[in-house]
């Protein structure tokens, strides 16, 4: 299965959740997530934060919302490597 990202347009994914430390193999229940936790790279350039800082969705849960901006798919064009 690949995921394609569109050049221009949001784009919104989702992780299964982060690995609980204090219990491995299971998902961290309502992880804290800080706004540089997580991080881009456009067509192989630096690292940067990505625009929106992730959140877990449904609230209390541990699914990670990742949310990719129209500003940072445009960056990619089409074709591009995110």
């Amino acid at each position: 299965m690949s995921i394609v990202a569109i050049a221009g347009s949001a784009f919104t994914y989702y992780l299964p959740g982060l690995e609980d430390q204090a219990n491995p193999g299971l998902f961290k229940t309502a992880p804290t997530i800080g706004a540089a936790d997580f991080t881009i790279s456009i067509n192989g350039g630096a690292f940067e934060a990505l625009d929106n800082t992730p959140t877990v969705s449904p609230a209390g849960g541990t699914q990670i919302a990742i949310v990719l901006s129209a500003t940072e798919t445009t960056a990619a064009g089409a074709g591009g490597r995110i």
